[in-house]
């Protein structure tokens, strides 16, 4: 029993407090009630809390997520390589099982996961005799704390996500005409369409568009492989100055990003679709999206852009979007500070095969190597 409370209490504790949703009421309940009396005092001091619980308060959680990564758990996962149609073993080594992210990229269906015991993270070989028959590779989702450390150990260091920035300091004329054929072709087909757009600073907007569009949209790209932001962390970078960009279609609100400018940067957040609009997304929408917050951005002097994280998988939906429209990439904050530690173990065809089909960007002694995206 009193193994159990500890557990629980190390899981609480090194939550990242920004994930936390209304599932953990207790925990939810507190985040909620601090944040709304925090926003009833004078704006200088409340500007001064928000501050500091933005830095501090998330490096003060990344101190603890750290810790809590020294001891955890461990699960040989059993399938068909998707692409080989070979088996394929893994030793996955995190705080919790797989995610669905790792089975899609890697597997088949009809994946077998099983956890196996709980693992020192500095103790590798100990890991692997553990385990009954050949291992084909390990994956270990930890921290980039251990990076160092794992990377001696032989391992490829590849960031769960890496950010993409957009240079948008050339003058309109020379920038636009500097995109890439199929950014063009969007911006020509969203302008055809007529898709319009609004900026707002309103509180109520902000529910709307956290209920009407975030929680749906994440809901249904992601499914279950995704954690939402609280309403409440939002609410807090809404006070520090963010705002919201609506894209609008015939007076109708389809699509909302969360966005902060800070001197000569703007930082795209969170984005969603309006429950029931997401047929908009194959129509252009999300190019809108990228068009106005361009236009808007350089009308307010900024001369960067910064789209938000995505997948270091280069062949990624996601990454490959971001790409076409110029963006470059660089490491990820505080908080995404999580890497997949990959090595191979074996000669199995499959490990070869995954390796082939899913190039990616990783870290050589903390420098980004983005040799995977030369051929896209």
């Amino acid at each position: 029993m009193e193994k159990n409370k500890k557990e629980s209490f190390i899981k609480t504790i090194s939550t990242k407090w920004w994930l936390i949703d209304n599932k953990n009421a207790i925990n939810y309940k507190i985040v909620n009630n601090i944040i709304d009396n925090l926003c009833r005092l004078p704006k200088p001091v409340k500007k001064f809390i928000f501050l500091f619980i933005e830095h501090f308060i998330i490096l003060t959680t990344r101190l603890l997520f750290v810790l809590s990564h020294a001891s955890l758990k461990g699960f040989v996962i059993t399938g068909t390589e998707k692409n080989s149609g070979e088996p394929l073993r893994l030793l996955f080594i995190g705080t919790q099982e797989p995610s669905q992210f790792i089975i899609n990229l890697i597997y088949t269906e009809n994946v077998h996961i099983e956890q196996v015991y709980k693992i020192n993270i500095f103790n590798q070989k100990s890991n692997i005799e553990k385990i009954k028959g050949e291992i084909d590779a390990i994956i270990i989702k930890c921290d980039r704390f251990y990076s160092g450390y794992l990377e001696k150990k032989g391992f490829k260091i590849i960031p769960e996500w890496v950010r993409m920035t957009l240079n948008i300091s050339k003058p309109s004329k020379y920038f636009f005409s500097g995109l890439s054929r199929s950014a063009k072709e969007d911006i020509r087909k969203i302008k055809k369409i007529g898709y319009g757009y609004e900026i707002s600073h309103d509180k109520n907007e902000l529910e709307f568009f956290y209920n009407q569009m975030y929680v749906p949209y994440v809901n249904w790209r992601y499914h279950a492989t995704y954690i939402l932001t609280n309403f409440y962390t939002m609410k807090i970078l809404f006070e520090l100055g963010s705002k919201i960009l609506f894209v609008k279609y015939k007076n109708d609100y389809i699509f909302g990003g969360l966005f902060i400018k800070k001197k000569d940067m703007v930082t795209a957040i969170y984005a969603g679709i309006k429950k029931g609009k997401f047929d908009h997304l194959k129509k252009g929408v999300l190019a809108a999206s990228y068009y106005h917050l361009i236009n808007y951005s350089k009308k307010e002097g900024a001369r960067f852009i910064d789209l938000g994280s995505c997948r270091s998988f280069v062949n990624d939906g996601v990454f490959l979007y971001k790409l076409k429209w110029g963006a470059k990439i660089g490491k990820s904050g505080n908080e995404n500070s999580e890497i997949f530690a990959f090595k191979k173990c074996s000669k199995n065809k499959a490990i070869d095969s995954f390796l082939t089909n899913n190039p990616f960007i990783y870290l050589d002694k903390g420098k980004l190597i983005v040799d995977a995206i030369k051929n896209k």
